[in-house]
C-alpha cells in the first residue's frame, strides 16, 4: 500500500487501507499522516478522526506524566475537531490532577456544548468531587448539568439537599433561580426580592484572600499585591465564598 501511495496508483483506497492498518497497530503519528493524506485525495474531512488520534496521544502523554505534551495534543485535537468532547474530558482530568478545579470545570462546561451525551461522565465525577472537597463552583456546575439532563425539579432537589450541609449564598441564589421558574403570584415576588439580595451579597464580596497578609479581592493574583508573596492567594471558603 505504501508503494501504491508513493506511485500515486489507486491512491484513495491505498490511503484508506494504510489508515486502517495504522489504527490497528496503534501507531498514531502514522495514522494522523494517513488521515490527512486521505482527506487531501478524497476531499472529505477526517478532522473528527484525527481529533481522536491526538486524544490517544494525549492519553499516552498523561500516563507518562508529560503535562506539556498533554496540553499540546489537546490543542491539536480541538483544532481538527472543535466538538471533540473527549479532548475536553482529558483536559479536565489533567487540571484536576494538578489541583486546578476551576480550569477543570471550564473544560467540563465545554462538553455540554460539544456533545451532551457525555454529561453523565461529568456528573459522576463532579458528584464525587463535591462529596470529597465541597466548593460552590463545582456544586453549581454539577447542579446545572443535572438540570440539563434530568430537569429543573431534579436540580432543585439536589442543590437543596446539598445546602443543608453546606450553606452558601451563591447556592441559595441558584436555588431561587430554579424555583422562580415555577413560582407565581406573591411567592414569586418574595423570591425575586430575595434573589436580588443574594445577587448583591455575592457581587460585593471578595473571592480571594492572601493567607499571609489578608489582602482580598475579586481577581486571583498569583503574586499578592499586598505582601508580594507568590501563591498565597486562595479562594475564600464559607457561606459567602467557596
Amino acid at each position: 500500500f505504501l508503494e501504491l501511495a508513493d506511485a500515486k496508483l489507486h491512491l484513495r483506497p491505498a490511503c484508506a487501507e494504510l489508515l486502517a492498518i495504522y489504527q490497528q497497530e496503534r501507531d498514531w503519528d502514522k495514522a494522523i499522516g494517513a488521515a490527512r493524506r486521505l482527506a487531501a485525495v478524497s476531499g472529505q474531512s477526517q478532522g473528527r478522526l484525527i481529533g481522536q488520534f491526538y486524544c490517544e496521544r494525549a492519553e499516552l502523554a498523561a500516563a507518562a506524566g508529560d503535562q506539556q505534551a498533554v496540553r499540546e495534543f489537546i490543542r491539536r485535537a480541538l483544532g481538527f475537531a472543535p466538538n471533540c468532547a473527549r479532548a475536553s474530558l482529558i483536559e479536565a482530568r489533567m487540571h484536576l490532577a494538578l489541583g486546578r478545579v476551576k480550569a477543570a470545570i471550564r473544560a467540563y462546561k465545554r462538553v455540554e456544548a460539544q456533545n451532551s451525551a457525555y454529561l453523565g461522565e461529568i456528573i459522576a465525577y463532579l458528584r464525587a468531587l463535591v462529596g470529597r472537597h465541597g466548593g460552590i463552583s463545582a456544586l453549581l456546575t454539577l447542579t446545572g448539568l443535572i438540570a440539563e439532563r434530568d430537569g429543573a425539579e431534579a436540580a432543585i432537589r439536589f442543590i437543596a439537599a446539598q445546602l443543608k450541609g453546606r450553606p452558601s449564598v451563591k447556592g441559595v441564589h441558584r436555588l431561587i433561580e430554579y424555583t422562580l421558574a415555577t413560582a407565581s403570584g406573591e411567592t414569586r415576588e418574595h423570591l425575586s426580592a430575595i434573589r436580588e439580595l443574594t445577587a448583591e451579597l455575592s457581587a460585593n464580596r471578595a473571592v480571594y484572600q492572601c493567607a499571609h497578609c489578608g489582602f482580598s479581592g475579586k481577581a486571583l493574583h498569583w503574586q499578592c499585591p499586598g505582601c508580594k508573596r507568590w501563591e498565597t492567594s486562595k479562594p475564600i471558603c464559607g457561606v459567602a465564598g467557596e
